[in-house]
């Protein structure tokens, strides 16, 4: 993300008024946890495109990992208000969920899912995150079938894999369990909770 982060700094020099180099900036800025930083672009493009609707998600992912959720929920309920994009649309909507997710209020959060599923089909975030929630509450089959539908639209997530293959387990599916750890594994060798699980399972499995 350093080179992506010193070639969106040429862009923004060379093209002053460029919103959106501002918030693809921003966007790598937040994968070296630069989160001023990334606030800074933010607000610059903000200040040039007061209606950029993708500057508001950014701003609003950003102040959910400072945990500043009811200024993230205002972001997110502004990409609802401004933007026509039915994708970036669902995403906010499946972000409010994520927020009531964290803070523990699992109703809204289902509500906020469902609703971004409706809005896209195809929302993967949203199918991961509904299910998260199925998988503590016990609801295993429902929480299968989600993660069936977060694979599906995603099939290149290793966290994906590892938490279908742990829904596997508490359903006594061994051997899509490890199927699908493994799967994890190949496609990130540096996710250390599938190895994590992968070892539990080794030790149920008795090897």
């Amino acid at each position: 993300y350093i080179g992506a982060i010193e070639d969106y700094n040429v862009v923004v020099k060379l093209r002053p008024k460029d919103s959106i180099a501002y918030v693809n900036l921003a966007a790598a800025r937040v994968q070296i946890n630069d989160l001023y930083g990334a606030l800074m672009d933010i607000r610059k493009a903000l200040k040039l495109n007061p209606k950029y609707e993708w500057a508001y998600y950014n701003r609003g992912v950003i102040r959910h990992f400072r945990e500043k959720f009811s200024q993230a929920i205002g972001d997110f309920e502004m990409v609802r208000e401004i933007s026509t994009d039915a994708r970036l649309v669902s995403l906010a909507i499946s972000s409010v969920g994520a927020v009531m997710q964290d803070r523990g209020e699992l109703e809204k959060a289902i509500n906020n899912f469902d609703l971004a599923i409706e809005t896209d089909p195809e929302n993967h975030r949203a199918y991961f995150n509904r299910a998260t929630i199925k998988l503590d509450s016990g609801e295993l089959r429902g929480a299968l079938s989600d993660y069936d539908l977060a694979i599906r639209y995603m099939p290149f997530n290793s966290d994906y894999y590892v938490y279908r293959g742990l829904t596997k387990i508490s359903l006594d599916d061994m051997e899509g369990a490890w199927h699908d750890i493994n799967k994890a594994i190949g496609l990130n060798p540096k996710n250390s909770l599938a190895y994590f699980y992968r070892g539990q399972l080794r030790q149920m499995l008795g090897d």
